[in-house]
């Protein structure tokens, strides 16, 4: 343990507050990966639904249409996913058990 008495190592937590701790990062982490999945589904059905669109109108072949589709629904899933995940470490750290907060601290300081 630091000098410092505010800063406690997750090892010399009590069995109940290790536990709390514990399930507050999973409760989170499940919650944020439904609204994960299902932000992903809306807004990939909603860019599929008018690129889909868009794409036929301009006269493009069907392969192209699922081609471009599936790239297109590939970036969206990714910033969904990594906006999501910046969320949930957001949360993290706003996030309080027990009376203890996450935080970080400088290597040496």
């Amino acid at each position: 343990m630091t000098s410092d008495k505010s800063i406690v190592v997750f090892d010399e937590l009590a069995i109940g507050d290790r536990f709390r701790v514990f399930w507050g990062f999973i409760w989170r982490g499940l919650l944020i990966t439904i609204a994960s999945a299902l932000v992903a589904f809306i807004i990939g059905a909603i860019l599929g639904f008018v690129f889909g669109l868009v794409a036929h109108f301009l006269g493009w072949p069907p392969d192209s249409i699922k081609r471009g589709g599936g790239i297109l629904g590939g970036i969206a899933g990714a910033v969904v996913g990594f906006s999501m995940i910046w969320q949930y470490i957001r949360w993290l750290f706003r996030a309080k058990w027990s009376g203890y907060q996450l935080r970080l601290v400088r290597q040496g300081a």
